[in-house]
């Protein structure tokens, strides 16, 4: 049987929460809470990821663009990558890949993501 949590001053039903990096559980009616620190695991994962290109074209705008937001380079510079073979557009952590891979995929690009990502 599962019995709600209660507090252990009051009695009263406890609420879990979650703000930012802090979670634990507060007394509805008290001022009683128990708190630890919740860290995702994408920022525990010590991996250093890189994104390629597959395909893409130098021509499509949107695709200059995601590539020069992600590799954090000019349009210009980032236009130049595009024309060559299988470029790098990103080389980080996870946290940042992820971001970058949704970025890139938004755009209609092909990437590859090495090593495999689990994210």
């Amino acid at each position: 049987m599962n019995d709600p949590m209660v507090c252990e001053r009051c009695g009263s039903p406890l609420m879990i929460f979650q703000e930012g990096r802090t979670q634990g559980l507060r007394c509805t009616h008290g001022d009683w809470s128990i708190v630890t620190t919740h860290t995702s695991l994408i920022k525990l994962d010590p991996t250093v990821y890189e994104i390629k290109i597959r395909h893409g074209n130098y021509e499509n705008l949107c695709q200059i663009k995601a590539m020069s937001k992600v590799s954090r380079r000019s349009l210009l510079d980032a236009r130049k990558l595009l024309k060559t073979d299988h470029p790098t557009a990103f080389k980080g952590d996870a946290a940042h890949a992820i971001e970058a891979r949704d970025v890139l995929l938004a755009a209609d690009l092909e990437i590859e993501v090495s090593p495999a990502f689990p994210w």
